[in-house]
Formats: structure tokens, sequence, C-alpha cells
């Protein structure tokens, strides 16, 4: 009897690492997987500041679009009309700050935004990045875009090698049923429980840089989120992300400082156009924040740290306003 239990107990274990096998992680390394099969796309440029500036960057903005859709129709990719339902969107963003002595400090950012659900989520889908280049910042004289362009040729070019890593893959067409799914109205709702990943920069390397992770979990708790470190168990736990800050400073020139902070939340997600694909979806980012500070106040920098953790703690309470006791 015992030795028939132990024979059943191991082909149930294959049978759950067979099913276990058919899904691909595309995360870290092996983001590029989240590209495989994508054929057609919207192409979105972004410009974010004051509005005199962003006035100014008009003509700047026309020639990123039309270089973001030269490489991608090199790639073979179709660019689709403006805001096409179901296609996977390409944004590329751009924060610009003046700077008081002339010029501008930016930041760039470019993702790549697919339909997905939840992992386990049965009932609906929603749209979120899963593919993302790492920030570009720095600064530029008036008139002189030269360097926010290279810096978002930059990030295509890293997406375009990835597509083409992704062409390399055998091709799958075992798309993700949607029908009678709806569209998530609320991307945190539901999320029980976060793990936290802050990552602060001082390129300059003469600043303390003081950011208290014990108060910021300490507040998420009375959210209501239960709180993990990096590497802590987390996998049958549901809808548990990463809760993600970046927060960088260097110098841009005596007395200044550029500096840039960003924060999401993200979660695994099945994607509908591949669902052998598993991968980290942004299901929530707060706007980025970019600027200059003088010598003396770089360490007030880490304030937009703390704002970011305070923004994403408000847009999960209106999607889990707390029950009264």
């Amino acid at each position: 009897m015992r030795l028939w239990y132990v024979i059943a107990l191991g082909l149930l274990c294959q049978t759950a690492y067979a099913a276990q096998q058919e899904f691909e992680y595309a995360i870290g390394d092996s983001q590029f997987k989240v590209l495989r099969g994508v054929s057609s796309a919207n192409v979105h440029v972004i410009l974010d500041g004051k509005k005199d500036v962003i006035d100014s960057l008009e003509v700047f903005k026309t020639n990123a679009q039309a270089d973001a859709e030269l490489a991608l129709r090199q790639e073979g990719i179709t660019i689709t009309a403006d805001g096409m339902a179901g296609v996977p969107n390409i944004i590329l963003g751009t924060v610009v700050t003046e700077d008081p002595n002339g010029g501008f400090h930016y930041n760039t950012t470019m993702w790549f935004s697919d339909i997905a659900a939840r992992v386990g989520d049965t009932d609906s889908v929603l749209y979120v990045s899963t593919w993302e280049a790492p920030i570009g910042w720095g600064y530029c004289r008036d008139h002189d875009t030269d360097p926010i362009r290279k810096s978002l040729r930059k990030a295509m070019d890293a997406f375009c090698a990835d597509l083409r890593k992704a062409r390399q893959l055998p091709l799958r067409s075992a798309r993700l049923e949607v029908f009678g799914r709806k569209a998530v109205e609320n991307e945190l709702a539901g999320v029980t429980g976060v793990v936290d990943r802050i990552t602060i920069k001082d390129f300059s390397g003469s600043h303390r840089m003081d950011f208290d992770l014990d108060a910021m979990r300490a507040q998420l708790r009375d959210c209501g989120l239960k709180t993990y470190q990096v590497g802590d168990e987390t996998k049958g736990k549901p809808k548990v992300g990463i809760f993600s800050i970046g927060l960088a400073v260097a110098k841009a020139g005596s007395p200044l400082y550029t500096h840039y902070c960003t924060a999401k939340y993200e979660e695994p997600v099945q994607l509908v156009r591949d669902r052998n694909i598993i991968a980290l979806g942004c299901l929530w980012r707060d706007t980025s924040v970019s600027g200059w500070v003088t010598d003396g106040r770089v360490e007030s920098v880490v304030d937009n740290a703390r704002d970011a953790v305070k923004h994403f703690m408000n847009a999960y309470l209106r999607a889990n306003p707390k029950k009264p006791y």
C-alpha cells in the first residue's frame, strides 16, 4: 500500500512539474520574451513639464515620433492608427525642468504596454507595461535637444535588440481566452502585500541620502498592506507585487545637482497574446520627478521618495477604502 502511495505521489509531482514547465518567465535577463510574436504597435511620445517649455519642444516631439516609427518599421513592426484597441502601445516619455542658468534637465523613459491578466485571475484583463528601458537623464542647453533624442534612441535601440532576440524564439500561438472578461477598473484594488525595492544613488558621492525603510513599511502596513522584504518567499500569495522607488542625484555643474525620482508597483501577469509567458507588469506608476537643487539642498531630494510613498498609499486607499471597525 505504501509503495503505491509513493508511486502515485511521484506521478503527481511529475504532472505538476510538467504543468509548471508550460510557462516561460519573462523577468530580469529574460524580459525580451514578452516581445515574442509582436507584429504591430501604437507609438506615443509624451512630454511633461511647464507648458511654455513643452511648447518650445514641439519640433523635438515630432522628430522623436518619426525616429521611433522608422526604427520599428525597420524591424518589421506595423505602426497602427493612434489608439487602436487591442494593439500594444510603445510609450516614450520625457520630463523636462528648466535650469535657472539656462537649458533643461531631463529624464527619459520608454515602456511597452500590452494586454494581460493577473496570474490566477480568470475574470478580467488590463493594460500593463511589461518591458521597460532604463531611465535616461541629464542636462541639455537651450535649443539643443540632441542629448534627449540620443537618450530616447538608446532606449529604442535596446527595445529593437530585444525584438530581434525574441524573434529567435519558437513562435507559439497559445492566446489567453478573454471572452467574457472585463477590463480592470482600478489596478490596485485587492492588492494584499508588497515587496519593497528602494534604490537611492548619489553619483556625486559626497552626500548622505537617508531614507527610513522601517518607517515606510509601517506606513504601508497602516494602510492594510502586508510587507515583505526582497528575497522573502511570496509565491502563492495572491495579489502580492513589488513596490519600487528609484532616486538618483548627480553633479550638473557648480553649484547645481540634477536629480530624478520614479516609483511603480508591479505584479506577475499572464500575457493575453501568449498565455505561456509570465512577466512582471506595471499596474501603477507615479509621475516621474526631475529637476535641480543647489549643493546645500541635495539631501532634500529624498523628500521626493517620501512623496512617492504617499502617492502610492493614497492610490491604494482610493482603490481599497478601509472599512470602519
